[in-house]
């Protein structure tokens, strides 16, 4: 194609302002939801994976399995014990093993009351110390709350659960008993963490009146070459303790690693559906293109006609009409990963530096970003195809009576 047809092109582009503009947006919508979506899903898929790397790979989890949905602590039908946690204590392979409860309460202050996580620390220095890696917790303010005293150390986040914010020495009431507040945690940018109410293991089953339950063991291996064999070791020993057989077991022994895979699949599969929707968009401004074309030929039939009887072939008219219909959708794929790019870094930055959520590590694919400006590109092209082949059999006596 010679610049005469190019700069024809361009010219017609700038002369229809406002159709040209409406078209880019049909097609950038699209590409700028497919940039975001698929940004932000690899965002928090990434940041997911550093805080599981964070976690360590010498730790496993066991839980007891869950009737229902719902946070630890409800609709399980045989919970862990004190007992179960010494036999995997003794197993060979495992440095610690500490148990947690995890119970949602009811929590008031200043007549207000409100429902939060209330997790116990172990009164053992060797589990704590394993709790306090294992969550990442360093003290901003006060200190940590004595054995067998109704205490609690609050995350950033609990500061605020209330409608004015608690401070040290604040007196909360929990199941009828008063508790005190002595010690703040620094954020460590994990919402579920920076959300924590922590209080001595003794103090919370004498407050909640639980003597021998756990809602979870957390246990650091002293080799993690056999975490695979350790692993099979603990669920072994639980089986014969709790009498099930292989298959129908009522508690999970996972790894940071498995718990990751998990995650990183049901991510994979909202990702999948959301890219999926937003590529409904992308077919609407496909759509637009190709009706913007279909106008731009009955518009333009006697150009068209001029252009045939000065000797332009009708394989050249259906290139204009297809490269012309390729620019608008590469325009639109522009403007729609400027955008895309744009919202994901913005959200980002409101997470991190406002609402102090560290989870989301978003990284600009500038392949994914190529690949999607060419898509959108042959996606304007192929929406032109019609069109364009409508364009190259006019000929130049129907122009004239057209």
């Amino acid at each position: 194609m010679g610049p005469d047809l190019l700069n024809f092109i361009i010219r017609n582009l700038f002369a229809r302002k406002l159709r040209t503009t409406l078209t880019v947006l049909g097609i950038c919508v699209g590409i700028a939801a497919v940039v975001a979506l698929v940004m932000l899903s690899s965002g928090l898929q990434a940041g997911i994976a550093n805080e599981f790397a964070s976690i360590g790979s010498d730790k496993l989890f066991v839980r007891a399995a869950s009737a229902g949905f719902g946070p630890p602590g409800t609709a399980v039908s045989a919970p862990l014990t004190v007992r179960e946690k010494e036999i995997i204590e003794d197993l060979k392979g495992v440095k610690v093993a500490t148990g947690r409860l995890l119970r949602v309460l009811a929590i008031e202050f200043d007549d207000e009351i409100v429902t939060e996580m209330l997790a116990s620390m172990p009164d053992d220095s060797k589990e704590n110390d394993l709790v306090v890696e294992f969550g990442d917790y360093v003290l901003k303010e006060g200190r940590w709350g004595d054995k067998g005293k109704f205490e609690v150390v609050l995350g950033i986040s609990a500061v605020e659960i209330f409608e004015d914010d608690l401070e040290l020495g604040d007196i909360l009431i929990i199941e009828g008993s008063e508790v005190e507040v002595v010690g703040i945690i620094e954020s460590t940018g994990n919402p579920e963490f920076d959300d924590a109410i922590l209080m001595s293991e003794k103090a919370q089953r004498e407050l909640i009146g639980v003597s021998d339950e756990y809602d979870g063991i957390v246990i650091q291996t002293d080799n993690t070459d056999g975490m695979a064999l350790l692993q099979e070791r603990i669920e072994d020993e639980l089986r014969d303790y709790r009498e099930v057989k292989e298959g129908s077991e009522d508690f999970t022994v996972q790894s940071p690693e498995a718990l990751l895979a998990t995650l990183t699949t049901v991510l994979v599969i909202v990702q999948g559906v959301l890219v999926g929707i937003a590529g409904i968009s992308l077919f609407v401004g496909s759509v637009g293109i190709m009706n913007t074309m279909y106008t731009s030929v009955v518009e333009r039939t006697r150009e068209i006609g001029i252009l045939r009887a000065i000797g332009a072939r009708g394989h050249e008219i259906r290139i204009l009409f297809l490269v012309e219909s390729g620019i608008l959708g590469f325009f639109g794929g522009l403007v729609g990963i400027a955008i895309g790019v744009s919202i994901t870094l913005g959200i980002e930055f409101v997470l991190v530096n406002y609402m102090n959520v560290q989870l989301l590590d978003v990284q600009v694919s500038y392949v994914m970003l190529f690949v999607l400006l060419l898509l959108s590109t042959v996606i304007g092209a192929a929406s032109g195809y019609f069109p364009s082949k409508e364009a190259s059999t006019i000929t130049p006596l129907e122009a004239i009576r057209g």
